[in-house]
């Protein structure tokens, strides 16, 4: 009987990686019939529900999750955001209509190229409530900070000053990212940001270091080297180029002056030959 249910479950989990929410729903329902009190298909099934739109059937499964784990803090986050989308008279989005990510790894951790981040200054409570996890996002700078923004930009929330400036820099030097929901609750949003390109000017830093303030003082003061040693470059070929020039006009003149004197010389032997014809 397990070996049955875990093998209806893994069938469930990957209808829902494909967003073949219906066969999802089925397969779930199918487990609940063998085993009544698996919370993880209560879970499921309201979720699947969840995403097709249909909040009154999310909210009932959820609820009998409850039931049996009344401490269950997926389920009571998942209630609490039908509720303020029940308020607003509002339907989630199904997927097809905004870009949504599920698979296993989607949230893999590589050093130095993702970092999970929780925004500050949260948006609008409705906005939230239609976040859904593997949702992709958009980075916009706004000022001296990058604001996150569904795919109808409304804002949901801005990074911490600190990974603000430093993407900021990297944006500035044509890197790109990818940015993930991965847990949204109207109190706390959490996203994934990966690495996808790194430009030419930052290719030897990584985008997220341990210590992000102290590197990032290391690379704009590598960067202010640089500029300065190409300063310092072009001044001394502005000063090799006048003592070139310099050089030139003394050339010129000793070229002037030896002519000058051979236009001289050629002159007086021509008066010297006219002197001895006349005589």
């Amino acid at each position: 009987m397990e070996l049955k249910i875990q093998n209806l479950h893994d069938q469930a989990v990957d209808a829902a990686l494909q967003h073949s929410w219906e066969k999802a729903i089925a397969l779930n329902r199918t487990i609940l019939d063998l085993s009544p009190q698996s919370i993880d298909a209560f879970l499921a099934l309201g979720f699947a529900y969840l995403q097709l739109g249909n909040l009154k059937d999310a909210k009932e499964y959820y609820r009998l999750a409850l039931r049996i784990d009344p401490s269950n803090i997926i389920a009571k986050n998942n209630i609490e955001k039908i509720n303020i989308l029940s308020k607003k008279g509002e339907r989630i989005e199904k997927p097809g209509k905004r870009s949504v990510l599920l698979s296993p790894d989607l949230f893999m951790t590589v050093k130095g190229k993702t970092r999970t981040v929780t925004l500050i200054n949260l948006g609008q409570a409705d906005v939230l409530a239609q976040l859904q996890v593997g949702e992709i996002v958009l980075l916009q700078v706004r000022k001296r900070r990058l604001e996150v923004r569904n795919h109808m930009s409304e804002y949901i929330g801005c990074l911490p000053d600190d990974i603000s400036k430093r993407l900021i820099f990297f944006l500035e030097a044509k890197s790109e990212y990818e940015t993930i929901i991965k847990e949204a609750t109207k109190h706390s949003v959490e996203v994934f940001i990966k690495e996808r390109k790194k430009g030419a000017k930052v290719r030897n830093f990584i985008s997220f270091p341990d210590n992000i303030q102290d590197d990032m003082k290391r690379i704009i003061g590598k960067t202010e080297d640089d500029e300065e040693n190409v300063e310092r470059i072009d001044l001394a070929d502005e000063d090799d180029f006048e003592d070139n020039i310099d050089d030139l006009d003394r050339l010129a003149s000793e070229v002037e002056d030896h002519d000058n004197d051979g236009d001289e010389t050629f002159l007086s032997e021509l008066e010297e030959e006219d002197e001895d014809d006349e005589t």
